[in-house]
């Protein structure tokens, strides 16, 4: 062989094995590439059902929020009705004792004129 066939025959060896280096790395990179892609998928995947979820929660807790209304407003009708039946109880006392005063006060002399009496003895 001549010279220069040597030398082509080189140079095309150093082009196989860059070719080869290149195929080898365009290899890893397509599977590389499948493998981003796969999780790109799957995190978009994730970030929708997120999203469906924090909705779901939101709606969750403004029924929530209005059973706490409800109740709130329950507890306030409850205490004001409380309050209304103490006061009327309260005031139906204190009449019956403005307009019996004179009575009670007779029917306590009278009991301790009794019970004096009776130590005495």
């Amino acid at each position: 062989m001549t010279e220069g066939c040597v030398e082509c025959k080189k140079d095309i060896d150093n082009l196989y094995d860059i070719t080869n280096s290149l195929d080898k790395k365009m290899a890893v990179n397509d599977a590389n590439q499948k493998h981003y892609t796969e999780t790109l998928e799957k995190v978009a995947e994730s970030n929708e059902k997120l999203v469906d979820t924090l909705q779901n929660m939101q709606i969750t807790f403004v029924k929530m929020d209005e059973k706490i209304s409800g109740i709130s407003e329950q507890v306030t009708g409850i205490d004001a009705r409380m309050k209304k039946i103490e006061d009327d109880n309260n005031f139906q006392i204190m009449g019956f004792l403005k307009k019996n005063f004179p009575y009670i006060v007779i029917g306590l002399g009278m009991i301790a004129a009794i019970v004096s009496d009776m130590f005495k003895v």
